[in-house]
């Protein structure tokens, strides 16, 4: 017993956020075992830790400055005495007040993203299904920009294994993309079809697209296109799925469109089981 009371005392005196794997080589071989996966455990608590840290520093970062923005118009229609005056300033806010809710949504949704679920198991999903779902949910949003949004799927079912969320984020994103920086009357596919070992789901857009120059760095986050407006995204929506098909076990790519207009987001994603060819 006094090599387990031993490493006991040295946990105890450990200090409470110490994370640094305990020593292997000192204990006997029989204990080998227990004292690594201590450090396995020590390890993934570091990793999620440090994931919060992460989160952290980015919400106060980017939240700091469309706060300081609000609460700087909220003073100036206090001092508002003309109605058209008042009534242009309280536009503004409310149109501020909602690019913040959206950031926070999206910190939000990176912040459930993070954790390493891919050793949890998986539900079986329908794609095609969630993305029928996905674009009635987005259809209002669509139609206020005057855009036509339609599905295209080649198959009548596509069956994948992963995490709800993670596929909800996905397609909410990328169909959320599509819509904001694709012109007033354009148009925006979803589509699924079959590929050798899964699926392909795909959003195309006749919108500006992203040059070749910048198709790996806007996974980055907080990252925006060069030339684009800087008050119609967060520069989270494209980290976000990334997080998602990684997550998925996917792979994604960025093409030009139809006839070399736009945008096209393709992403594989593995087959609940070998139904396709």
């Amino acid at each position: 017993m006094r090599p387990v009371l031993r490493l006991r005392d040295a946990i105890l005196q450990r200090d409470a956020t110490s994370l640094t794997p305990l020593p292997e080589h000192t204990v006997p071989s029989e204990l080998s075992p227990l004292v690594a996966a201590l450090n396995q455990y020590m390890h993934r608590l570091s990793a999620q830790r440090g994931l919060q840290q992460r989160f952290i520093a980015d919400a106060s970062h980017q939240l700091r400055t469309p706060l300081t923005l609000l609460n700087t118009q909220a003073e100036f229609a206090l001092r508002q005495t003309d109605p058209v005056a008042l009534r242009e300033v309280v536009t503004a806010l409310h149109a501020h007040t909602g690019q913040t809710i959206r950031l926070a949504n999206q910190l939000l949704s990176l912040s459930r993203l993070e954790p390493d679920h891919s050793h949890l198991p998986g539900e079986r999903l329908e794609l095609v299904a969630m993305v029928r779902e996905l674009a009635l949910e987005m259809a209002p949003l669509a139609r206020a920009r005057q855009q036509d949004l339609a599905l295209d799927a080649e198959v009548a079912s596509a069956w994948i294994v992963g995490q709800a969320l993670c596929v909800h984020e996905l397609l909410v994103n990328l169909t959320d993309n599509a819509i904001r920086y694709t012109q007033p009357g354009g148009q925006i596919t979803l589509g699924v079809t079959c590929a050798e070992g899964g699926w392909l789901l795909s959003v195309e857009d006749n919108g500006p697209g992203i040059a070749v120059s910048e198709r790996e760095r806007v996974f980055e986050r907080f990252y925006r296109v060069l030339g684009q407006s800087q008050e119609t995204g967060c520069g989270l929506g494209l980290a976000i799925v990334a997080e998602c098909v990684q997550a998925l076990h996917g792979q994604i790519q960025l093409s030009h469109g139809h006839q070399g207009a736009g945008l096209r987001v393709t992403v594989f994603l593995p087959a609940a089981r070998p139904d396709c060819a």
